[in-house]
């Protein structure tokens, strides 16, 4: 991979805990860079992998220390993944494409279903 096909990310965070970080990592012989980059792949997989890597934020984030607000807001992002993966189900069930439904217009939404109900039960 060349160059021009590189990008940086640069985060801020407390002296203490990147320290704290790096010696752990250093201890599993993982790199910054290879966390990070792992990451953000099991984010750009889509699907299970973004899951998997909300997950294990969510662990992060969701440890004894963690307030009130952020535990609600923990518990938000779990209902909405809840949610999400209902719906997906449903238009799977529907025989509409999830990947697809975005793009689609009402009308089509509509014939889609139609379609599957047709195809399902028959005329």
């Amino acid at each position: 991979m060349g160059a021009s096909a590189t990008a940086q990310i640069n985060v801020r965070i407390d002296r203490e805990l990147k320290e704290a970080g790096d010696r752990e990592l250093e201890r599993l012989g993982i790199t910054p860079s290879q966390a990070v980059r792992a990451l953000w792949e099991k984010f750009s997989e889509g699907g299970q992998g973004s899951e998997d890597a909300r997950r294990a934020l969510i662990g992060m984030g969701g440890a004894a220390g963690a307030g009130t607000a952020q535990k609600a807001k923990l518990a938000a992002l779990d209902r909405f993944g809840a949610s999400q993966r209902s719906f997906t189900q449903m238009l799977e069930d529907a025989g509409i494409d999830p990947y697809t439904f975005e793009a689609m217009e009402d009308e089509e939404v509509l014939e889609a279903r139609y379609e599957h109900l047709l195809e399902k039960y028959g005329k």
